[in-house]
C-alpha cells in the first residue's frame, strides 16, 4: 500500500541522515573528472522538473473530462506513487516485481498499471486516445533551469552524454526533443534492461555500451539511483534529492551531492 509505502520512507530518511554525515568525497577517492568520458542523467529528477510538469500536462487532458482541480491533485499524487513501487520492491527484496520482470516493456507495464488502477479508483473515464495522451506526458516534460546549457557544455568538452532512466525507449526519446541543442549521445532505458533502479542490470548498459566502469559518472535523482550506481561500480551524484541515500552502507553513498546539474560547471571545470 502508497501509505505503508511513505511511512517506511520517513523512517529511512531519518536514518539516512545520520549515515550520511561524514564526507561522501572520501568515500571516492579515485575520482577523477579528467578520466569520465561518459556522464549518465536520470531523467524524471536530476533532469527534469516531473513534479512541476506533471500536473499542467495532465490538466489539458482532464479539461475534456470535466475532472476538478482537487482530483487531477489527487490523480498526479498517486500515479507517481506507482512509479516509485519497483524502487521500493527492488530495495527490500533484490527482485523486480513479477509482471515487471515478464513485461517486454517494464516502463510501460508499470505505468499503464498503475492508470488504470488509478483511475478506477477516483472514477474517471478515459477514451482510448486520451489514456495515450497520457501516457505521452511523461516525455513532455520542461528541464530544469541551467540543464541545457550545462549539457551542451559538456558536448563541447568531447564527454559524452546519456539519459539513464525507468523510461522506455519511446519516452526518452520524446524527453531529449526537449533538451535541444545539447546532444544526447546514449539512451539507457528499461526497454534494454528489463529492470527498474536501483537493479544494476540497468547500470550495467554503460559497460556493454564499452565504457569502463572508472570512466562513467551517473548523476543520479536521488539516493535509491545513486545507491544502484555504486552498486554496479561506478561513480555516482546524487542530484536534488538531499543527502538521502537509503542505505548506511559507505560503500554505496553517492561519490558527491549536487544542488542541481549546473553544479557540474564546477565539478568539470566548464
Amino acid at each position: 500500500p502508497l501509505e505503508e509505502m511513505w511511512t517506511r520512507l520517513f523512517l529511512v530518511l531519518g536514518v539516512a541522515a545520520l549515515a550520511t554525515a561524514a564526507s561522501p568525497r572520501a568515500l571516492c577517492s579515485d575520482f577523477d573528472y579528467t578520466k569520465i568520458q561518459l556522464i549518465t542523467f536520470d531523467g524524471f529528477a536530476a533532469l527534469f522538473d516531473t513534479y512541476g510538469s506533471l500536473p499542467p500536462n495532465f490538466r489539458q487532458i482532464f479539461d475534456e473530462l470535466a475532472v476538478s482541480n482537487e482530483t487531477i491533485v489527487e490523480f498526479t499524487k498517486e500515479w507517481l506513487g506507482y512509479y516509485s513501487t519497483e524502487n521500493w520492491m527492488y530495495y527490500n527484496t533484490l527482485t523486480m516485481s513479477p509482471g515487471v520482470r515478464s513485461a517486454s516493456d517494464p516502463f510501460q507495464y508499470l505505468m499503464r498499471t498503475g492508470l488504470a488502477n488509478v483511475m478506477s479508483h477516483l472514477r474517471i473515464s478515459a477514451t482510448t486516445d486520451q489514456v495515450e495522451q497520457l501516457m505521452k506526458a511523461w516525455g513532455h516534460l520542461n528541464p530544469h533551469p541551467g540543464v541545457v546549457d550545462t549539457l551542451v557544455k559538456l558536448n563541447g568538452r568531447g564527454i559524452h552524454v546519456g539519459i539513464l532512466s525507468n523510461a522506455d525507449d519511446t519516452t526518452q526519446a520524446i524527453m531529449a526533443t526537449h533538451l535541444a541543442p545539447a546532444r544526447i549521445d546514449y539512451y539507457f532505458t528499461t526497454t534494454k534492461a528489463g529492470v527498474f533502479k536501483p537493479h544494476p542490470e540497468l547500470y550495467g548498459l554503460t559497460e556493454q555500451a564499452g565504457y569502463a566502469k572508472n570512466t562513467v559518472l551517473h548523476v543520479a535523482g536521488g539516493g535509491f539511483d545513486a545507491m544502484g550506481a555504486r552498486g554496479f561500480g561506478i561513480f555516482a551524484a546524487s542530484c536534488g534529492g538531499g543527502d538521502f541515500c537509503p542505505t548506511p552502507d559507505p560503500t554505496l553513498q553517492p561519490c558527491f551531492f549536487l544542488s542541481g546539474v549546473p553544479d557540474l560547471a564546477k565539478l568539470f571545470h566548464l
